[in-house]
């Protein structure tokens, strides 16, 4: 049974309450979010540009083209602050700092969230051997055919790319188009010229089994998922740590003080639930509340998220 469809047994009202809450006191922390994420770009990505859109992968679960979302992260670090042993290795055909950089990216504080709604749904007796734990996550070598939390699969690994398949559990039609689909690739580059490691993360989302003209999330969710994906870059890059030990967490060491951190921490929690279970029925209720000016929340009860999760 896919992640998705288990969710849909066990949300409740107050998970709604939860969302529509965090939003308002999520967003307020907006400033503070984009400065401390500024270092993470979003480059031009799609068929003309990348030889992902060319992969057999994309080719077998899209056999059709069908349209699709597609974004690629990229965070650029000067090669002075990342281990050397790390940049050594790279250089020389190794896998090191990429598996460091994925294990950083599943196994840091960007995807806890998620990993710990989907270990409490989906994790049983059947699917116990996949990754689960922050400490699996971060030490894993992600090799072909692992298992991220019965959510992601790695389709293909080389020294420089992992590309995985997500959307849906990798055991629900594994050789087979899914109506949510999701081709991922996480990368790292060294640039000897310009003195950096870029560190990416690409999505391409689609629907493999038909076509539409349909977008396949509201604009308020693409926004979400665009911060997410700076999210998890950013703890990519502070989990087994990558660089030196002088400038380890260097993202969370700008982090602003009091409020804002706390407001970037709401903001965070709420991209987590929406963008990982693709709650579109949640921003569209969150839209269809916000026209007369009121949200839906307890204001009675400010401690309502700690009822929900």
């Amino acid at each position: 049974m896919s992640s998705f469809r288990r969710l849909n047994r066990f949300l409740t009202p107050k998970v709604f309450t939860f969302c529509k809450y965090t939003i308002i006191t999520g967003l307020t922390g907006a400033t503070s979010w984009q400065i401390w994420s500024r270092h993470c770009y979003f480059e031009p990505f799609g068929p003309e540009n990348d030889p992902l859109f060319q992969s057999k992968y994309f080719w077998r679960f899209n056999p059709n083209k069908h349209p699709s979302l597609d974004d690629s992260c990229v965070r650029e670090v000067p090669i002075s602050k990342i281990k050397p042993e790390l940049v050594e290795d790279a250089l020389n055909g190794g896998s090191k700092l990429l598996e460091r950089f994925c294990g950083g990216v599943w196994g840091g504080y960007g995807y806890a969230i998620q990993r710990k709604i989907l270990t409490l749904l989906c994790k049983d007796k059947t699917n116990e051997s996949m990754l689960w734990s922050k400490e699996q996550l971060l030490s894993s070598s992600y090799d072909e055919g692992t298992i991220v939390t019965d959510h992601f699969i790695v389709l293909e690994k080389t020294p420089r790319s992992i590309v995985m398949r997500g959307g849906s559990s990798p055991s629900e039609d594994p050789d087979k188009p899914r109506d949510m689909d999701n081709i991922s690739e996480i990368t790292v580059d060294i640039d000897i010229k310009k003195g950096v490691a870029e560190f990416r993360l690409k999505n391409i989302f689609f629907n493999g089994v038909k076509h539409s003209t349909e977008a396949l999330f509201p604009p308020p969710v693409v926004w979400l998922h665009f911060q997410y994906c700076k999210l998890l870059v950013e703890a990519g890059l502070g989990g087994e740590p990558i660089q030196k030990s002088e400038v380890d967490d260097l993202a969370e060491s700008e982090l602003p003080d009091g409020n804002s951190a706390n407001q970037i921490w709401n903001f965070a929690q709420y991209m987590h639930v929406v963008v990982s279970f693709r709650a579109e029925r949640v921003v569209q209720d969150i839209a269809e509340e916000g026209q007369d000016g009121s949200y839906g929340v307890e204001e009675d009860n400010p401690n309502v998220r700690n009822n929900c999760i």
